[in-house]
């Protein structure tokens, strides 16, 4: 939709605190299984790492509070993250795995739970998403949570970073306080600018959005409690390599800049590696209880 990167990140952060803040409501309301201390540890270092994000690469003279790195590079590396949960997902599903001994959770889990979330919340200072996704792919594929029981923990840490987010820079730094005259953003959050209004009234895009989150988030967060696990985790699959693809279409840099295009397939040859190895490793890196 031509969106600026900027504009689609407070976008998305907003829009996701009314839905996966609703979504949240549900889950506790409905008293749904999640995981409690990844919930909690994986929301405050998820806010951290979004901070971190958002003051050491962000420029807070411009506005909208944009991302000094490189949008292109930006949209490779979400891919990369993405391209990982659709692969492992697959082979999720395709390997015929004995029931894993579950792991005891300890301090070297919450280290890296810590860290997969401080940097999820990095990505998510850049797009608006992403922690999400990450401590998905390390809850299921690295801690041998359920998928049903990681999905809304997920939902709850991605609220958490959105609200934080959103009150950050919808409210305080004024995204969604949009002057406009005509067709024209003349100023937002106390800034003076003349930009077309059909990508960057922010506060029109949540408007429109906000009546299908309210409805859309907490009805999917049901859905999903009500599939098969298989079913679950090959629809995110799909998801996330229709992202994929679509970012190779999409995205000309990636036929113009040889260095973007060498870290876009490096990093998807050394993503799937590393989680492989460590997945394979688990138990021994954390401890298991013993069977």
């Amino acid at each position: 939709m031509h969106i600026p990167g900027a504009v689609a990140r407070t976008f998305g952060l907003s829009i996701q605190a009314v839905g996966m803040g609703v979504a949240t409501l549900a889950i506790l309301v409905n008293r749904r299984a999640f995981h409690v201390r990844a919930a909690v540890v994986g929301s405050m270092a998820g806010i951290v790492g979004f901070l971190v994000g958002l003051y050491g690469f962000g420029d807070s003279g411009l506005v909208f509070w944009p991302s000094e790195v490189p949008v292109a590079w930006v949209k490779a590396t979400f891919s990369i993250v993405l391209a990982t949960t659709s692969v492992m997902m697959v082979r999720q599903l395709r390997t015929s795995e004995p029931m894993p001994v579950p792991l005891d959770w300890n301090r070297r889990l919450d280290a890296c739970l810590i860290a997969v979330a401080g940097a999820g919340g990095l990505l998510a200072s850049m797009t608006g998403t992403g922690a999400n996704i990450v401590i998905f792919l390390f809850l299921v594929l690295v801690a041998d949570v359920n998928p049903k029981v990681a999905l809304p923990t997920v939902v709850i840490v991605m609220a958490m970073i959105s609200v934080a987010g959103t009150a950050l820079l919808g409210i305080v730094d004024g995204h969604l306080f949009v002057g406009v005259v005509g067709d024209r953003v003349v100023s937002v959050g106390g800034f003076v600018t003349d930009l077309p209004a059909d990508r960057n009234d922010l506060l029109a895009l949540w408007l429109a959005a906000v009546p299908v989150v309210v409805w859309g988030a907490p009805l999917g967060s049901w859905v999903a409690s009500k599939v098969r696990e298989s079913h679950l985790v090959g629809f995110v699959a799909l998801l996330a390599g229709a992202e994929v693809v679509t970012t190779f279409v999409l995205v000309r840099e990636l036929r113009t800049d040889p260095a973007l295009l060498s870290y876009l397939v490096v990093g998807l040859a050394v993503l799937p590696t590393g989680l492989i190895f460590l997945r394979h490793r688990r138990h021994r890196v954390f401890q298991p209880v013993a069977a």
